[in-house]
């Protein structure tokens, strides 16, 4: 998450931003109490916003751990992928640049001045060793004429992108060092009950 955040930073987390977490060994994963709603929380609200900061917990080799991440999309919202950018297609209003793409209006690496990138960014490298997680597709290969981009071929075929429409009730959530980032793009969009908190503040010595 560097240039937010940086190790030995202390972070404060609001666990009450999108309802009422149920309480537990989170390093273990182990529920204290039962989980009636079936999603992690005794009490449900809408989950992050666009840009929110969030704290989650991913299941990496069997071992619960805690990442921040920010929350780049929500369930319905569409993405494609380039070698230098990433366009967002979403209902919600951003600051962002815009253009135009097989007809409709898609945001240009959205939350600009929050990502760190440069000339190590190879989305291509990542999105063709993540294809799929859990036997789902996470990032389907398409070409676009529009786009004046780098081609690349898998199985004989020609792309310059790769495309993904966050499922009902998920999110995708990413780092804003872009380029050294695991986050939605390697394991997949979260779920409302993987989601922790909202970062809030930052102490930094």
């Amino acid at each position: 998450m560097q240039r937010s955040f940086y190790e030995n930073d202390i972070i404060f987390v609001s666990f009450l931003s999108y309802g009422i977490p149920i309480p537990a060994l989170y390093k273990f994963d182990i529920n204290l109490l039962p989980d009636f709603n079936g999603n992690g929380h005794l009490y449900t609200k809408d989950g992050p916003r666009h840009g929110d900061v969030v704290t989650i917990k991913h299941n990496k080799k069997d071992k619960f751990e805690h990442y921040i991440k920010r929350c780049f999309a929500r369930g319905g919202d569409e993405i494609i992928f380039t070698d230098k950018k990433i366009y967002l297609k979403t209902k919600a209003k951003i600051k962002s640049s815009f253009r135009t793409l097989s007809g409709s209006k898609w945001y240009v690496n959205p939350y600009e001045g929050m990502f760190f990138t440069n000339e190590r960014f190879t989305e291509f490298k990542r999105a063709i060793e993540n294809l799929y997680q859990g036997g789902k597709e996470i990032r389907t290969p398409i070409f676009i004429k529009e786009l004046k981009t780098e081609i690349f071929s898998i199985n004989g075929k020609t792309y310059n992108a790769f495309y993904y429409k966050v499922p009902k009730n998920k999110y995708f959530v990413m780092g804003d060092n872009v380029d050294m980032s695991t986050d939605s793009r390697t394991f997949g969009a979260i779920s409302y009950k993987d989601i922790l908190g909202k970062v809030i503040g930052v102490l930094r010595f």
